[in-house]
């Protein structure tokens, strides 16, 4: 609440404070979110920040492809995307097939795809569909909160 209270009072200076409950309602408690959807979202974030590894005519590291609202992602890729978020890539898969969020071949949590002509594992990610193609999710308003006009002109 200091940062509002220097935003209101010394950068926007209109007088426009975020109460506590205001807060509230838009913040989400950690203890609220699993590990498992906190991955979930911390893969989301990565791919919509990493598009140019998804792209095959660009010269960088792949991490696989995207395909009709699946990130079809290269399993060694998948195991150091877990690890670099300081999550578990079993238990997520684990997770993520009980909530149908992957696609799964022959009871294993991966799927066989053809690169270059040579099979390999990869995880079939099923993304957001309201994530929009920079990775931005849309937000319902808040009618009683919402600013119609700006403070500053």
């Amino acid at each position: 609440m200091v940062a509002d209270k220097v935003a209101t009072d010394y950068l926007f200076r209109d007088g426009e404070y975020i109460t506590i409950e205001q807060a509230k309602t838009v913040l989400i408690n950690r203890n609220d979110l699993s590990d498992n959807e906190r991955c979930y979202r911390y893969l989301q974030d990565k791919i919509a920040m990493n598009n140019q590894r998804f792209d095959m005519d660009t010269k960088v590291e792949k991490w696989g492809t995207l395909e009709k609202g699946v990130a079809i992602i290269y399993n060694q890729a998948f195991k150091e995307l877990c690890k670099s978020g300081g999550f578990s890539d079993k238990a997520f898969l684990s997770w993520a097939d009980r909530k149908g969020l992957i696609e799964t071949q022959g009871g294993r949590m991966t799927k066989v795809k053809k690169v270059d002509g040579n099979p390999i594992r990869c995880v079939f990610l099923r993304l957001n569909d309201n994530i929009d193609k920079d990775g931005f999710e849309p937000v319902e308003t808040m009618d009683k909160y919402e600013q119609e006009e700006l403070p500053f002109k």
